[in-house]
């Protein structure tokens, strides 16, 4: 038994070597479960503002967070339209770009009191065969946003817990960054 435990710690020694920064967990531990541990950690909070999840990046958070008080609110907008105009004034461009999910993620990061706002815009249509959705997601902290443009390029009907995920990511690493 102790050969074999120490052949397994070496085995996952090697994986995390290599492997760096994707690794967040090890048997049944989740993204967002370490997510939300390395917050903990660095006695951070969270909160979210979303459109194209549909509630499922605070519903996953918030399940992950049983007994932690460091997600604090997830919001759900159900038409672009809808963002208040604080958050992207009448008139602006589009709903579906980086500048809203910067305001978004500064917005539900302001009005929550939060070290972070982590938001999603809604998915931008596909009109035509051969078009591409994608949506935005941003971070925002006190002294920076990161954007990134979510490209859906396989089935639509994982296109919510791939952009949930890509979102959680976003917050693990910038967290593992701050170390």
């Amino acid at each position: 038994v102790d050969e074999c435990q120490r052949m397994i710690a070496a085995d996952r020694s090697f994986i995390h070597e290599r492997l760096g920064t994707l690794v967040f967990g090890e048997d049944d531990e989740t993204l967002e479960a370490a997510t939300l541990q390395l917050l903990e950690q660095q006695q951070g909070t969270v909160a979210t503002l979303e459109g194209g999840t549909s509630g499922l990046l605070a519903q996953t958070l918030a399940i992950a967070a049983a007994g932690r008080s460091n997600f604090k609110a997830g919001s759900v907008i159900a038409a672009c339209d809808l963002l208040p105009n604080e958050v992207l004034p009448a008139g602006s461009s589009s709903a579906i770009s980086s500048e809203a999910a910067v305001q978004m993620a500064k917005w539900i990061r302001s009005q929550q009191g939060t070290d972070f706002g982590l938001a999603v815009t809604h998915f931008s249509a596909v009109k035509n065969e051969g078009d591409i959705s994608m949506c935005f997601i941003a971070l925002a902290t006190a002294n920076d946003v990161e954007v990134v443009e979510h490209r859906i390029l396989s089935d639509a009907s994982i296109a919510r817990p791939r952009a949930t995920k890509t979102a959680i990511n976003m917050l693990r690493l910038r967290l593992l960054a701050n170390g």
